[in-house]
């Protein structure tokens, strides 16, 4: 919630998408990284939080973009736009969710899952700095 609560004050303070998403995928990572190799909780714990909180905040970004970009858009436009955006990213997840349950029941272990997420959460922001609006 908290995330959620600070990502339009980070968008109201002129961070782009590109920057922003790019940064943030890197501290998910390395939060990600670090929850996966840590043996303290309270490590694990904060790590989670960070990552939730980091990935909360891409909402009030991702949001504004169809509106923000596309001439004239309606709220029509932007429904059709954020439904396109969701299914999507919908159908990407479930293709990841079963490669990666796929890989622990052909391995029968958790490795190959752990680098095929993390895997994606480098690649991502790399993406991300192709796919998203350029700074106007």
């Amino acid at each position: 919630m908290l995330g959620a609560i600070a990502g339009p004050f980070c968008k109201a303070r002129g961070y782009h998408y590109k920057h922003w998403l790019f940064s943030t995928s890197i501290v998910m990572a390395m939060t990600t990284f670090i929850m996966l190799f840590a043996t303290n909780d309270i490590l694990i714990l904060v790590c989670s939080f960070l990552t939730g909180f980091v990935f909360a905040n891409w909402f009030a970004f991702i949001f504004s973009i169809p509106k923000e970009t596309l001439k004239g858009a309606n709220t029509q436009t932007v429904t059709y736009t954020m439904s396109t955006f969701w299914v999507c990213t919908f159908v990407i997840a479930t293709a990841n969710s079963q490669l990666i349950g796929w890989s622990i029941d052909a391995t029968g272990g958790f490795t190959m899952g752990f680098i095929w997420a993390f895997a994606l959460m480098v690649v991502s922001p790399i993406v991300a700095l192709f796919v998203f609006p350029k700074k106007s």
